[in-house]
């Protein structure tokens, strides 16, 4: 995978203590990531696979600084819900060059 993982980048590790234990992470139950490449950027994304899904979710992560690491997983698979969570380009682990930046430049975002 091309970019940083959650075992190299530990931001995800801060909020852990203020979850209810049922749905906290650690290094034994962290999302699978993928990086998919995007009109020239890595977008880094969270992979909470589940065998034969009822449906397959397809949402953002990376709010404030949790990195994506999302607790509701447990939830999501007693339901038998598969999520794919990208980082938004700029936030979380995906990141962008300074120049391609719409928060930093001003410049439009790209269209999706």
């Amino acid at each position: 995978m091309k970019g940083p993982t959650y075992i190299e980048h530990d931001g995800w590790r801060r909020y852990q203590p203020h979850l209810p234990e049922r749905y906290r992470l650690s290094e034994r139950n962290l999302p699978g990531e993928q990086s998919w490449p995007w009109d020239g950027l890595q977008v880094h994304l969270d992979r909470y696979e589940t065998p034969d899904p009822a449906a397959v979710i397809v949402g953002c992560t990376a709010v404030a600084d949790t990195d994506g690491c999302s607790p509701d997983r447990p939830a999501r698979q007693r339901l038998g819900l598969e999520a794919v969570l990208p980082d938004m380009p700029g936030y979380g682990l995906s990141p962008v060059p300074r120049r391609r930046s719409p928060t930093r430049t001003g410049s439009p975002a790209p269209a999706i």
